[in-house]
């Protein structure tokens, strides 16, 4: 049976399934499985990482500066460095007003 409940991503060209704990030692059981699972805390770091690269890059591609794109999102310079950074987590919002800022479509991703 197929789990329920997933979440598909691609991270630096490799590709991720989340799902529910649970599901995974079900479908993968033991405790080399648990060993091999990431944390969630693990998967934000990685997520937030990648939406960071992501940021960064569409920023550099409009040509702007840090300040420049802060006074644009009317946003202190230190968000726009934090999130660049991987350092907070964004959001869908944050990111969709950076794209539409940097005149990028919603589907840029830096990888």
């Amino acid at each position: 049976m197929a789990p329920t409940h997933t979440v598909l991503l691609t991270i630096d060209g490799t590709e991720y399934v989340a799902l529910p704990r649970a599901e995974y030692l079900r479908h993968f059981g033991g405790a080399a499985a648990e060993s091999e699972a990431l944390s969630l805390e693990q998967f934000d770091d990685l997520v937030r990482a990648k939406v960071g690269r992501d940021l960064k890059a569409a920023r550099v591609h409009a040509g702007l500066t840090q300040a420049q794109l802060a006074k644009k999102l009317r946003r202190a310079q230190t968000t726009v460095s934090k999130s660049e950074a991987g350092k907070i987590q964004v959001s869908e919002a944050y990111i969709r007003q950076v794209l539409k800022v940097c005149g990028l479509n919603e589907d840029f991703s830096a990888s």
